[in-house]
């Protein structure tokens, strides 16, 4: 399973627009790929987690939010292959 993360920054007028075609995006993606839409606050507006079997699937994804206009900001993270946590529980 591969994950990446998509910081958003946003125009705050255009919030709800946004939001909109972002959970547009989100929910036509096949069943296979899973994701988590959060707001926060500060520095990023939207933190976005997305996971499929392999890089490919989550581009695809990424590409079509990165492309929605009012959106000032974007970083993508993606997670090391078979990456693992680096504090032990």
């Amino acid at each position: 399973m591969t994950t990446a993360y998509l910081l958003i920054n946003i125009k705050m007028k255009h919030r709800e627009e946004i939001l909109q075609q972002i959970k547009e995006i989100l929910e036509n993606t096949p069943a296979y790929i899973k994701y988590e839409l959060r707001e926060t606050y500060e520095a990023w507006d939207f933190f976005l987690k997305i996971s499929a079997e392999n890089i490919e699937q989550i581009k695809t994804t990424i590409s079509k939010i990165k492309d929605i206009k009012k959106i000032s900001q974007h970083l993508t993270l993606i997670q090391i292959a078979g990456g693992c946590n680096l504090i032990r529980q």
